[in-house]
C-alpha cells in the first residue's frame, strides 16, 4: 500500500493490538492516527521514510512507553497529538522543522522536561500541555512563530515565554506551584487568569506594548516581584527592570520584593478599585512598588533620571533644593531629608487625562506629576489620599488648585512634604468647600516648597492648622498675596480658638520669601489673635517689597527665643517701626551683609539664575 495517505487504527476492535506491523514502506503516508492500543513502542524504522507525514496522533494508549528516533526523520511532521498516553517516558526526538501543532495531554509522571530544540521549533503556532505532574520547569523563550500556548493541572514552578512576539494567547490553569512567570515581549492583550497561581511570586511583562487589560479585580494576592511594562520593543531601556537585584552582606544577590510598572495608559488600572486595592493590601500585597504613567517619548528620560533612585529605596531629592538661589536660602542644615517611601507613583506627559488611578493612589506614598497638561487638582485623582507622605509637582500647566477640601473628608493626612513647582495658573493650593476646621487635613505636613508659580494669590484659608510644619520655603510667585487667606467658614467657639492659637504653626521654625513682590502678610487677617509659635527662630525674606506686617505673636511666648529678621535694610526699618513695645520683644532685626547690601528703591528687571 505504498500509496496509502491515511491511516487510522481506532476503535474496540484494535484494544488487543500490541505489536505493529512494519510501516516503513507506507512512504505517502499523511495522516498516522493510533488510539485504544496496546502498543508499548513503534518499530525503529517506522518513520525513516515517512517524508510526507504531515499529522501523527497517539491516543489513548495507557501503554505506550517511547518514540522512536526515526520520527526526526518526518521533517514535514505539521501536527503532533499525545493524549493518554500515561506510560511515555520521553520525547526526544521531535521532528522540529515544520511542526505547527503540538498537544501533549496527560496524566503522565514521566516527563519531566522538553528538549531544547522545541523552544526552537520556529514555525511552531499552537501548544498545549496538560497533566504532566513532573513538570517543573519550561522555556519557549526566543520563539517568534508560536501564537497559542496552554499549560495546565501541571506541579510547573518556572515557565518563561520570553521573546514570543506572536503569541497573543496564554492560558494557565491549575498551575498551584508556580512561583516563576515570564512574559516579557509577547502580544498579549490581556493579562491570562493567574488565580489559580497561589504562590506566584515574580512575574514579568516587560516590551507588552499591546496589553490594554489588567483583571486586578480577580486577583487574590499580586506578586511580591512585579515587572510591567507597556515600551515598544526599540527602548532598550526597559530591560534594566528585568534585573532588580540588590547585593547582600556575603556578595550573593537577592530578588527585590517590589511591583514595577511603567505603562502609557492609566485606564489599565480602572479595575483596581478603593476597595479591592485596600483588600490586597491588608493580605500583604503591594507594599513596595513603583509605578510611572508616561507617553513614550519621556519614558527613557523619566527611566534614566529615577529609576536607579527608587529601585535602591531611596527617597526622591527636592529638586527646589537643585536650584542654584535656593542653596543660597537653604544651608545645609536645612535640607531635611524626606522620609524613606516604599510606594511611588509617577505621572508625566500623556496623551489624555490619567483615569484609574484613584485606587493605588489610596496606598501610595510618594506622588510625583510633571509636564502633565491634563490633571486640574491632585484631588480628582483621589480626593483623600491617606497614606500620602511626599508629593512632588512640576510643569502641570492645567491645575488651579492643588487640593479640594471638604468637611466629610480629611485630606493628605499624613503629607509631609510637599514641593510645587512652575505650576503657572494656580491661584490657591487648598480650597476649602464647607467646614470651621479641616479635620485632620495637613496635621502631618513638614515641608512645603512653592516656586515659580505666578498666578498664586494665596496658599491656605485661614482654618487650616498646620501643627508639625517645620519649614516653609516660597521663590518666585509674583502674584502671592498672603499664605493664610481668609476663610468664608470660620468658627468663633473658644476652644476652637484656644486650641488654634496653642498648636497652630506650633513646629515652624524657619520661613524663606524670595522675590514675592506683592506679599502683604503671612496672615490676611489674623482673626484667631497672637499665636504662640514657640520655635520660630528664622524669617529670610528677599525682594519682598509689598511687605508690611509680620505675624503677631502671642505675650506667653519666651522672651528669650527670638525670631531673627534678615531681609533688605530699609524693608527692616519699615517693619520695625510698624511694631509696638510687646511684639518687637520677640523679633530681632540683623542688618543685611556687606556683600549682599543694594541700594534701595531699585526695580530688578531681570535675574540670572
Amino acid at each position: 500500500m505504498p500509496n496509502l495517505r491515511d491511516l487510522v487504527i481506532n476503535g474496540s476492535n484494535s484494544k488487543s493490538l500490541e505489536r505493529l506491523s512494519p510501516l516503513v514502506s507506507l512512504t505517502n503516508l499523511e495522516t498516522l492516527s493510533l488510539s485504544n492500543t496496546k502498543l508499548i513502542s513503534l518499530p525503529p524504522d517506522t518513520f525513516e521514510k515517512m517524508q510526507r507525514l504531515r499529522v501523527l496522533k497517539i491516543i489513548n494508549n495507557a501503554l505506550f512507553e517511547t518514540l522512536p528516533k526515526s520520527l526526526s526523520d518526518a521533517v514535514m511532521l505539521e501536527e503532533l497529538e499525545l493524549r493518554h498516553c500515561g506510560a511515555l517516558r520521553g520525547i526526544d526526538a521531535l521532528p522540529t522543522r515544520n511542526l505547527k501543532v503540538f498537544i501533549f495531554e496527560g496524566p503522565n509522571d514521566w516527563i519531566r522536561c522538553f528538549p531544547d530544540s522545541f523552544a526552537r521549533s520556529y514555525n511552531l503556532r499552537e501548544v498545549k500541555i496538560s497533566g504532566c505532574t513532573s513538570l517543573k520547569e519550561m522555556k519557549m523563550n526566543g520563539n517568534i512563530s508560536i501564537r497559542s500556548f496552554s499549560l495546565s493541572d501541571s506541579p510547573i514552578t518556572s515557565l518563561s515565554l520570553c521573546g514570543c512576539r506572536e503569541l497573543a494567547n496564554i492560558n494557565l490553569k491549575g498551575l498551584n506551584e508556580l512561583e516563576d512567570l515570564n512574559l516579557s515581549g509577547t502580544a498579549i492583550t490581556e493579562i491570562p487568569d493567574i488565580s489559580d497561581c497561589s504562590r506566584l511570586m515574580q512575574l514579568n511583562l516587560l516590551v507588552v506594548s499591546n496589553l490594554r487589560r489588567v483583571p486586578w479585580h480577580k486577583l487574590d494576592h499580586i506578586p511580591k516581584v512585579l515587572n510591567l511594562d507597556q515600551c515598544d520593543s526599540t527602548d532598550t531601556s526597559i530591560h534594566d527592570f528585568d534585573a532588580q537585584y540588590c547585593k547582600n552582606n556575603h556578595g550573593m544577590t537577592e530578588i527585590m520584593a517590589r511591583v514595577c510598572i511603567c505603562v502609557t495608559d492609566s485606564h489599565l488600572f480602572m479595575s483596581l478599585d478603593n476597595k479591592h486595592c485596600t483588600y490586597l493590601f491588608k493580605r500583604g500585597s503591594l507594599q513596595s512598588f513603583y509605578i510611572m504613567v508616561a507617553s513614550f517619548e519621556r519614558k527613557k528620560e523619566a527611566l534614566d533620571r529615577s529609576l536607579s533612585q527608587t529601585t535602591q529605596f531611596q527617597p526622591f531629592e527636592w529638586s527646589c533644593y537643585k536650584d542654584s538661589r535656593l542653596k543660597a536660602l537653604a544651608p545645609k542644615s536645612l535640607l531635611v531629608q524626606q522620609p524613606q517611601c516604599n510606594r511611588h507613583v509617577n505621572i508625566y506627559s500623556t496623551k489624555r487625562y490619567p483615569l484609574g488611578l484613584e485606587g493605588i493612589l489610596e496606598i501610595t506614598e510618594s506622588l510625583s506629576a510633571k509636564d502633565n497638561i491634563h490633571i486640574s487638582s491632585v484631588s480628582d485623582l483621589n480626593p483623600r489620599l491617606p497614606m500620602l507622605r511626599d508629593l512632588h509637582i512640576e510643569g502641570c500647566h492645567k491645575i488651579e488648585s492643588l487640593f479640594n477640601a471638604t468637611s466629610w473628608e480629611s485630606v493628605c493626612p499624613q503629607l509631609q512634604d510637599c514641593s510645587v513647582a512652575y505650576v503657572p495658573i494656580m491661584s490657591h493650593l487648598v480650597i476649602e468647600k464647607g467646614t470651621y476646621l479641616l479635620g485632620e487635613s495637613f496635621v502631618s505636613l513638614k515641608n512645603l516648597h512653592l516656586s515659580e508659580c505666578q498666578r498664586l494669590k494665596s496658599i491656605f484659608p485661614d482654618n487650616v492648622l498646620l501643627p508639625n510644619l517645620e519649614m516653609l520655603a516660597i521663590t518666585g510667585c509674583t502674584s502671592l498675596q498672603t499664605v493664610f487667606y481668609k476663610s468664608g467658614y470660620y468658627s468663633f467657639d473658644v476652644d476652637i480658638l484656644k486650641k488654634f492659637r496653642t498648636h497652630h504653626l506650633r513646629s515652624l521654625h524657619t520661613v524663606r520669601l524670595y522675590l514675592l513682590p506683592q506679599l502683604l502678610n503671612i496672615h490676611e487677617e489674623q482673626r484667631v489673635g497672637a499665636l504662640l509659635m514657640p520655635k520660630w527662630r528664622t524669617l529670610y525674606f528677599r525682594g519682598c517689597w509689598g511687605l508690611c506686617q509680620l505675624p503677631l505673636l502671642n505675650q506667653n511666648r519666651s522672651r528669650g527665643q527670638k525670631v531673627c529678621v534678615d531681609g533688605e535694610g530699609k524693608k527692616c526699618i519699615t517693619l520695625k517701626a510698624k511694631m509696638d513695645t510687646e511684639q518687637l520683644s520677640h523679633y530681632e532685626f540683623r542688618p543685611k551683609p556687606p556683600i549682599a547690601s543694594t541700594k534701595d528703591g531699585v526695580k530688578y528687571r531681570s535675574f540670572l539664575q
